[in-house]
């Protein structure tokens, strides 16, 4: 084989070589985009996943909640606002202290003294 012959025969050897590098480096390109995408079709399934069940927990929720009514006492000697709401609270709220303000709100009432004789509105729930 002469010097020229060799010369082509590592030209293409090289060529070959640089061809194939590509194709390796485009083939590793393209399989990362293909893990890149599913990582992001399973963080979109996942996060639609979560929302549906939130959503229907959610409905559930109000579907089996409560209605909110609203009645009449007359307030009797003795009758505090907060014997009152230990009497009429439901579990609907939080705390006593929130349905004391929820009968002062309704009934326009600056302060926690009630007087005997007067009605007052409160909420329940059923």
């Amino acid at each position: 084989m002469c010097i020229m012959e060799k010369i082509q025969d590592n030209n293409r050897q090289n060529t070959a070589a640089v061809h194939y590098r590509a194709a390796y480096r485009k083939e590793k390109r393209t399989n990362r985009r293909l893990v890149l995408a599913l990582i992001i079709i399973t963080c979109i399934l996942a996060f639609l996943l979560i929302k549906i069940s939130a959503s229907s927990a959610e409905a559930e929720r109000l579907g089996s909640q409560a209605q909110k009514y609203y009645t009449s006492i007359v307030v009797e000697p003795g009758d505090s606002l907060w014997s009152i709401a230990e009497k009429y609270r439901t579990e609907q709220y939080s705390s006593i202290y929130d349905y004391m303000q929820e009968i002062m709100d309704i009934n326009h009432l600056h302060s926690e003294n009630l007087t005997s004789g007067n009605t007052i509105c409160i909420p329940y729930y059923k």
